[in-house]
Formats: C-alpha cells, sequence, structure tokens
C-alpha cells in the first residue's frame, strides 16, 4: 500500500507564521506545501467554480507526482436541484488538473440531512456518471449510510467511500476506516464535539489531534496494507495550521513504520 498525507486545503491565512513564512508570497503557498506533501485537497470549489487559469496554475506549480482531489460544488451536493450544470462547470473549470493528470477524483461531501433511502442512492448514481472517468468519493454525515448493503452499493456502483473521524455526537457518521474498492480514503475533521453544532462554541475544526490518537489512527491505517493499493489521508482540522502538525506527525510515524512512502524532498528550485 502506498499512503499520501496532507490536508484539506493549503490556503488559510492563519497558517502564515505558523507554517508558512511571513513574507512568503499566497502565489508561493502550494508551492512551499507541495515540497513536504504529495496531496491536497481543493476545497475552494464547493464555494466557488474558479476560472481554468487558476488550475492551470496549480498545475504549473506542483510536482509532476503531486495529486488533488476535488470538492463538488455545494450545489451538487446540498442544494441538488441542477448537479448537471455545476457538474459540467466543474470538470471545464479543472480541466488543467484533468489533463496533466493530477486530478485523482471529485470528493462529494453530503450534509447530515442527506439520508440513507433509495431516492439518494439514485441520486449518487447520477453524480458518478455526471462525474465521468473521474472517481467520485462520497462523505456522508448521517450514520443511517454505515451498513454493510450501503459499502456493497457503492461498490457495484464503482464509487468510494470516505472514513472519517469526527466527534461521536447522536445521529453523526460513525467514526471509523472503511475501504471501498482498493483505496482507503479517510478524513480526520477533529472531535470538537462542543462546537460541530453551535457556532458560539467556535470553529467546529479547532481541534489539534494527540500523538497518542494519532498512533491509534495510524495503527487503524496499516491494517488495510494488504488489502487495498493507495491509502490517503487528509486532514481537515485546518484552525491555526493544526492540520499541518497533525499531518507530519503521522506522516513521520507511518514514514517509520513503513519505510514505503514516497517522500518530497525539498526542492529550492520550485522557487526558481
Amino acid at each position: 500500500m502506498e499512503i499520501r498525507v496532507g490536508t484539506s486545503g493549503w490556503s488559510f491565512a492563519d497558517w502564515v507564521g505558523v507554517y508558512y513564512p511571513r513574507k512568503l508570497p499566497k502565489t508561493d503557498w502550494i508551492r512551499f506545501y507541495a515540497r513536504e506533501f504529495q496531496i491536497a485537497e481543493i476545497n475552494s470549489t464547493y464555494y466557488r467554480i474558479a476560472s481554468p487559469k487558476t488550475y492551470s496554475a496549480l498545475a504549473l506549480r506542483t510536482p509532476a507526482n503531486f495529486e488533488f482531489f476535488a470538492k463538488l460544488h455545494a450545489e451538487a451536493t446540498h442544494e441538488r436541484k441542477d448537479p448537471s450544470s455545476s457538474m459540467k462547470a466543474l470538470r471545464e473549470c479543472l480541466k488543467p488538473l484533468l489533463d496533466s493528470g493530477k486530478l485523482k477524483g471529485f470528493v462529494a461531501q453530503f450534509p447530515s440531512s442527506f439520508r440513507q433511502m433509495p431516492e439518494n442512492e439514485d441520486y449518487l448514481l447520477r453524480l458518478r456518471e455526471l462525474a465521468g472517468d473521474t472517481p467520485l468519493f462520497a462523505e456522508f454525515r448521517h450514520e443511517s449510510w454505515w451498513k454493510s448493503e450501503v459499502f456493497d452499493f457503492l461498490q457495484n456502483a464503482g464509487l468510494h467511500y470516505v472514513s472519517v473521524d469526527a466527534p461521536r455526537l447522536p445521529g453523526l457518521m460513525i467514526s471509523g476506516f472503511k475501504a471501498v474498492g482498493d483505496v482507503l480514503y479517510v478524513r480526520f475533521h477533529g472531535r470538537n464535539a462542543a462546537a460541530w453544532w453551535n457556532r458560539s462554541k467556535g470553529d467546529r475544526y479547532d481541534y489539534l489531534y494527540s500523538e497518542s490518537e494519532l498512533q491509534e489512527h495510524g495503527e487503524a491505517v496499516l491494517g488495510f496494507a494488504e488489502k487495498v493499493k493507495r491509502g490517503y489521508l487528509l486532514f481537515n482540522n485546518c484552525h491555526a495550521g493544526s492540520a499541518i502538525r497533525n499531518a507530519k506527525w503521522l506522516k513521520l510515524w507511518l514514514a517509520q513504520k513503513m519505510g514505503t512512502i514516497q517522500e518530497v524532498e525539498p526542492n529550492d528550485d520550485l522557487f526558481s
């Protein structure tokens, strides 16, 4: 199993001084990030679909073996009124990454109101068709999807499952690792239970995993070593750079345990 560790986005102002040098231009953030990591999620596509020039720049500023996963626009996962138009626009804007071979999949993050029922399974099949040849990874926020028949449905439909680690709250998706197909995809949201449903308590993603928690996750990932070909581990606890700190720790721990993770050595030529 080849494992890649990264974060759910990289363009955060509160990472400056914590991870990015203070004088580093914002346009060079992805280059700095790519010195250490080989994978990242594009979260901005959930909020807006930018010009292809934006993603052409990402293709040029990252190494040849760098990989991206892009979130579907909110229209496709939350509004669900006209997914065909938003999916078409998304594929068109991401064409530079598709052409470069760096876009490895779409992530469909559904709200907790999206529950397991036949009509929603039909909707997933429609999204799978609209995604074309690009793999589609489904993340559910409601526990009704955590059942063996759902995993069988995803397998038969050619869809991938996004495992999560999140607060243990009633109704929220079960935290646990499950691979559908030959890929293990995990998103770490943190365990800030107090703020998850209550914004007055702060940012729900304001959470720093402890070393013991990360080691527990690492051991669980290693349990898939003989079952899948690829492992993608993305930290979404991006508040104040917590995701970076946790991703660096887990990446090093896994490298020490396996000795097989492909590393990206710092390359000053990226800034030339």
